[in-house]
Parts: structure tokens; C-alpha cells; sequence
């Protein structure tokens, strides 16, 4: 059973070493190209921050001052919760509920997207940001170093429509906290 497994995972791989000579004659370059691409394994973005598998608290902030009444219309919730499980299951960094005892924590704070800027828009705030940062857990800021606000982050679903606003507002936050903590592991370039 073994043997045969082998060779049934193989098969592709000869089969593609066969036909690209054939390929190279018959199509040129361009046929070679896309064979190659197909085979070469996919590109990473390395972490912009490590945190080391040190306890980590998620601290969602969406400040009035900042963002006018469009911090009314934000459920950090979704935010929160997407960020801490992905640096469980990626980052494997123990994530702390709570900033108390933890050794770090990443400050997400909310922007107002260029659609809560527009007045009386009929569709449904369908992207997010946020500004990033990361502080010790005595509340030194750690990253970024450069002495900005924050790392920028922006995430948009595909489509903006006039359906569920509320809903399509949660699926743009959860999505904002996947783009967030992917900042804190490496992970495949999606392009």
C-alpha cells in the first residue's frame, strides 16, 4: 500500500519533468514560465514583530476623538477575537484576555474608513483599519520603533453592498484582525 501511495504522489511530478522539454519546443518560454511557477514553492512574509511565545494580551480600542461618531458603529468584538485566534494557531503565542500579567500587548486601534467619511452612503461599510502597536507589559511601546502611530492596516471584503450593514461590518472587522496577526507570524504572500 505504501509503494503505490508513493507512486500515485510522484506521478505528477515526472509527468511534469517529461512534458516540459516538450513544452519548451512547442510553446516557447512563456509555456516554460507557467510550468515553473506552478512548481516553485510560494513566497513568505516573514513577521514584522516576534513576540517570542510570550503572553499576549489584544487590547481593541476605537476612540471617539479620533473618529468622530463613526466609533459608535464599531464592535471591537470581532476585531479581538479574530486576532487572538490566529496567534494561537499560527503565532503559537498563549493569548492573555485580560492586559493584567501580560508580557505583551498589541494595541489595535480602529480608523474610520474612507466609506464612514461619505455622507449618506448607501452601501455598507465593507473595509476597515486600524493603526498597530505593540507595548511591554509596563506599557512601553516596543514596535514599531519608528515613532509613528502605528503600523497601518487595511482589509476590504470584495463587495460593497447596500445588504446587512451590521453584518457586513463584523465580516470587514474579522477580516481587519486575520490582516492584524498576520503582522506577528510568517505566512504565505496571498496574491
Amino acid at each position: 500500500m505504501q509503494r503505490i501511495r508513493r507512486n500515485i504522489i510522484s506521478w505528477p511530478v515526472a509527468a511534469s519533468l517529461l512534458l516540459m522539454p516538450m513544452t519548451a519546443l512547442l510553446g516557447g518560454c512563456e509555456a516554460v514560465a507557467a510550468v515553473a511557477s506552478k512548481v516553485k514553492p510560494l513566497p513568505k512574509q516573514p513577521a514584522a514583530f516576534e513576540l517570542q511565545g510570550m503572553k499576549t494580551a489584544v487590547r481593541v480600542e476605537a476612540d471617539e476623538s479620533k473618529m468622530g461618531s463613526a466609533a459608535a458603529a464599531f464592535d471591537v468584538d470581532p476585531v479581538a477575537v479574530s486576532v487572538r485566534r490566529a496567534l494561537q494557531a499560527y503565532a503559537k503565542v498563549p493569548v492573555a484576555l485580560s492586559p493584567t500579567g501580560a508580557e505583551r500587548v498589541i494595541v489595535v486601534e480602529l480608523q474610520a474608513s474612507e466609506e464612514e467619511m461619505v455622507i449618506a452612503s448607501p452601501f455598507a461599510p465593507s473595509s476597515a483599519a486600524a493603526r498597530v502597536r505593540v507595548l511591554s507589559g509596563e506599557g512601553v511601546e516596543l514596535w514599531p520603533r519608528d515613532g509613528s502611530e502605528g503600523r497601518y492596516v487595511f482589509a476590504a471584503i470584495p463587495t460593497a453592498t447596500a445588504g446587512d450593514a451590521p453584518e457586513i461590518r463584523r465580516q470587514a472587522l474579522r477580516l481587519l484582525g486575520d490582516e492584524v496577526a498576520k503582522l506577528f507570524y510568517e505566512h504565505v504572500i496571498e496574491e
